[in-house]
């Protein structure tokens, strides 16, 4: 059963090859409507792919298609700034056994290894850069060692140009703040054409990218209560 150059496969035909071949589709269900489908139609709701290379999309014969380790619904997801998670799910197919591997040390997998369709929590680090930056996770059939990439892409940190300031912290008053400065003074950052005397937000790091842990702090004039987002009090030393 051959596919001529550009030819277009039908609906049925992608079920009767679901249907009869033991293919595995992501859902039948979200095909409803579609007359027929292109090349990335079917990469995409069949849940297979083709290691031929496509020339003017063109489509491949019925032979060239075989089952393999699939991710769904995507190929990628963009994931913001903020730490946080996500999710993927994969079908594997002939043994059912999959394994896991990662290019960056700012994603991490849970599970990382299983046997099945296996829902997957993706979890990703903050980006504290001013560049977006992407990682890509292979998920890999054990038995046939046919792969699948999974891309995570992360939007660019937020990087403040800041002003250092040299305030004191780590007591449980404003008094306590007070006191301990100079002595146990430390280098934080503020938001630059600011001042201690009104800012708006307060950094460990000289990029701007770390907020600073919650507590008092003071430089011996002032002494100021940081809630880790924001200031909510003043008082003089």
């Amino acid at each position: 059963m051959a596919r001529i150059n550009n030819a277009a496969i039908t609906g049925n035909d992608a079920k009767y090859m679901v249907d009869n071949e033991g293919w595995v589709a992501k859902n039948y269900a979200a095909l409803t409507g579609l007359q027929c489908f292109n090349k990335l139609d079917i990469e995409l709701y069949m849940e297979s792919y083709v290691p031929d290379t496509y020339a003017d999309n063109q489509l491949p014969t019925y032979n060239n298609f075989f089952k393999a380790m699939v991710t769904d619904p995507l190929t990628s997801v963009f994931v913001p700034k903020e730490s946080g998670n996500t999710g993927v799910v994969i079908y594997p197919t002939d043994s059912g056994a999959w394994t896991s591997s990662e290019s960056t040390s700012w994603l991490s997998l849970n599970p990382t290894s299983g046997t099945g369709t296996t829902s997957i929590i993706i979890t990703y680090s903050a980006n504290t850069e001013g560049i977006a930056r992407s990682g890509n996770i292979i998920f890999t059939d054990t038995n046939s060692g046919q792969s699948k990439n999974f891309l995570v892409q992360q939007e660019a940190g937020v990087v403040v140009a800041t002003t250092p300031v040299s305030v004191s912290g780590g007591g449980v008053t404003f008094e306590d703040a007070c006191s301990r400065y100079p002595g146990f003074a430390t280098t934080l950052y503020i938001p630059d054409g600011e001042t201690w005397a009104a800012p708006s937000q307060l950094y460990n790091n000289s990029n701007g990218s770390y907020l600073a842990p919650a507590g008092y702090y003071a430089d011996g004039n002032i002494s100021r209560y940081w809630n880790g987002s924001g200031f909510s009090g003043f008082q003089n030393c």
